[in-house]
């Protein structure tokens, strides 16, 4: 394939390669863009190449996506720490750390050892005691991994989402549903598909048979 192959966020792109092999080198060489930064493939806005490592968010398994995840935590409190040195939070944030070094060394001194303790705590350390986290969805497959989409997005400022045969996972309902969340949050959705699932409606679709011929290069109108 020499042609590029072009979509945007109104029209969810959806990759087949029917062909065990094609497809196995195919997510080798998306999944070294995504780890590493090389690769084969290139991805590309208005012409000028974008980071994998910024943008992109590589999803093989819908079930294993966790709100959890350490880099989400990690921006997370970066974010919370900003927000706690901020104008509107500035006094608060000194009077509860006041507050706290005062009950911390009362409570050391109250032991026949003799302890020390940090005087300007990790921020960090203290949101993980309290276990700040974003707050997880137990619901559906959709809604988890609309949740998921919804911190990527917030934290770590990613828009562009691989899926490995999504379609096996989701209903053609709750595809549509996810298209239209896709586009009214401006995602961008890559779908690699090993076998050709019937097509939905606004769809940007490439097909390469087992036979590695070139079937279809288009979108499919919305109804």
């Amino acid at each position: 394939m020499n042609e590029p192959f072009v979509f945007d966020q109104n029209h969810p792109a959806v990759f087949c390669v029917e062909s065990p092999a094609a497809f196995c080198t195919l997510l080798t060489d998306l999944h070294e863009l995504l780890e590493s930064g090389a690769g084969k493939c290139g991805f590309y806005e208005n012409n000028e190449p974008i980071s994998a490592e910024k943008r992109l968010e590589w999803i093989a398994d819908p079930f294993a996506v966790s709100l959890n995840q350490k880099k989400i935590l990690n921006a997370l409190y970066a974010q919370l720490e900003k927000q706690m040195w901020s104008e509107e939070y500035f006094q608060k944030t000194n009077e509860m750390l006041s507050i706290l070094q005062g009950y911390l060394a009362l409570l050391c001194d109250s032991t026949d050892y003799p302890l020390a303790f940090a005087e300007h705590p990790a921020c960090s350390a203290l949101f993980k005691a309290c276990e700040i986290q974003p707050e997880p969805d137990h619901g559906t497959l959709l809604q988890r991994l609309d949740a998921y989409l919804q911190a990527c997005r917030e934290f770590l400022k990613k828009d562009v989402f691989f899926f490995v045969n999504l379609h096996a996972y989701l209903s053609a309902n709750e595809l549509s549903k996810l298209y239209k969340t896709a586009a009214y949050r401006k995602y961008h959705l890559f779908l690699l598909e090993s076998h050709e699932p019937p097509a939905l409606p606004g769809e940007s679709r490439f097909v390469m048979d087992a036979d590695l011929c070139q079937l279809n290069f288009g979108w499919q109108p919305a109804e």
